[in-house]
């Protein structure tokens, strides 16, 4: 057995001249527990289960510029606020797992794994952070249950055939809740949706020894996922009463390999795959009128990735791997910010296409006992080769075809030192390390 305790404290930063706190502060708690049961020479049982409670004052948005309201409030200062309601995040969070190894008589193993997880969400902010009630938020919650189990059947380790193949069921099911307030509570708008999602999957991949140091890989999956979701809202000219949305997603997915071990120190290594994520809805406050159901879905996203590399060792100090890759999208999805009145939703949209190359390096060096560095460095060119009427600006739709993708910088590198050495009963540890991450777009 194991339990492990932690909890997380840091004062705010921000300060409210209103209520004299201080927010963006940290208070959390959490707590886990690990449970290993041998129950015989053949089955053992294990259970995690953890729990995680925090609550902080928080901000969801600051006055950016003196317009509007803010003018005879607005000073420049992003650590002090003049906020007349709360600006709270109350999260409560917990989850158990359970994974049930069996030894057949054949040495082959017999794996179940069962999870379960739920999560509240309780936010309350004064969106304007003003002496002055021009809107706030009164009431927004999020509540997920999710819940997951797997039948897993792996072969021997020995062998030229190895495999694993299963069964895996996913469910979950969320709500969540908006209330904003406008005007000294004169207008209200009520956003109430759900979703629920359930996932079926099947897959096998195998690992077979087709020449000493040659290896071929091979495995594919299949997936029917159905979604059911629902919206209520309520706001001056954009009613919405939509109880039955539904959508369901079918997908096979693939992978191919081949491994060749040139020497004993040097593998090298090509790859194929192509891989899914289903669709779904976009329930987060719709801010045009008279939308169908069907504009507020979006459909699965996929991807055919070809990767090929080197990995091995040098004088058995060295260790290094370097690959190339390329990446082909079909119906990306794209999460965007998107004006709505006095707020902005998060809104998913699918780009036509998109493309990602890069290279990858990683070294790591012990010159001598207790002395390690290593480093790694990636670079990436990527673009969305078509994103036709991505977005409406100024009234008129716009191309984002051509543009970088999001959160893909062009360069990464790092760098780390590490030295041990004993001490009396102990290991002092002494390292430093250096990262450096290019230009990054947020948004395409």
């Amino acid at each position: 057995a194991k339990v492990t305790v932690s909890t997380w404290d840091r004062d705010g930063y921000v300060f409210n001249t209103v209520d004299k706190l201080d927010y963006m502060d940290e208070n959390r708690r959490g707590a886990r527990l690990q449970l290993r049961y041998l129950a015989s020479d053949q089955l053992e049982i294990n259970v995690n289960a953890d729990v995680t409670k925090d609550r902080t004052r928080t901000l969801q948005s600051q006055p950016g510029s003196p317009a509007g309201a803010a003018a005879p409030y607005f000073t420049g200062n992003r650590y002090q606020i003049s906020a007349d309601h709360d600006n709270i995040a109350n999260r409560d969070m917990w989850g158990a797992s359970i994974t049930a190894d069996y030894t057949l008589e054949n040495d082959m193993k017999l794996t179940y794994i069962g999870a379960h997880r739920e999560i509240d969400i309780f936010v309350k902010s004064d969106i304007d952070q003003l002496p002055i009630d021009v809107f706030h938020s009164e009431k927004f919650t999020d509540t997920v249950n999710m819940e997951s189990h797997e039948l897993r059947l792996v072969s021997p380790g020995t062998g030229s055939l190895r495999y694993v193949a299963g069964l895996y069921y996913y469910n979950q099911d969320g709500g969540a809740e908006r209330r904003i307030f406008i005007n000294n509570n004169a207008i209200a708008i009520v956003n109430l949706f759900q979703a629920k999602t359930e996932s079926y999957a099947g897959y096998l991949n195998a690992d077979y020894d087709i020449l000493p140091g040659l290896t071929a890989t091979g495995g594919v999956r299949y997936t029917y996922e159905k979604k059911k979701g629902s919206l209520f809202q309520s706001r001056p000219g954009l009613d919405y009463n939509l109880p039955n949305l539904r959508r369901s997603d079918k997908n096979i997915s693939w992978t191919g390999s081949l491994a060749y071990k040139i020497s004993p120190d040097l593998t090298a290594y090509a790859t194929v795959s192509r891989g899914f994520k289903s669709g779904g809805f976009n329930l987060e406050g719709p801010s045009l009128p008279n939308l169908p159901g069907s504009a507020l879905t979006f459909g699965p996203e996929k991807v055919t990735s070809y990767e090929a590399g080197l990995k091995g060792r040098l004088f058995d100090a060295i260790r290094f791997s370097l690959s190339g890759f390329h990446l082909i999208y079909k119906d990306k999805q794209v999460v965007q910010l998107v004006p709505a009145g006095p707020i902005v939703n998060i809104q998913v949209t699918n780009a036509g296409a998109a493309e990602i190359n890069g290279v990858e390096a990683e070294v790591s060096f012990s010159p001598f006992q207790g002395f390690d560095l290593s480093g790694n460095f990636s670079h990436l060119d990527t673009k969305y080769t078509s994103f036709p009427n991505a977005a409406t600006v100024n009234g008129g739709l716009v191309s984002f075809t051509g543009n970088r993708v999001e959160r893909a910088p062009k360069y990464t590198a790092s760098g780390q030192a590490v030295y041990r050495f004993n001490a009396g009963p102990g290991t002092v540890q002494i390292s430093g390390s250096a990262s450096y991450t290019g230009d990054t777009y947020l948004q395409p």
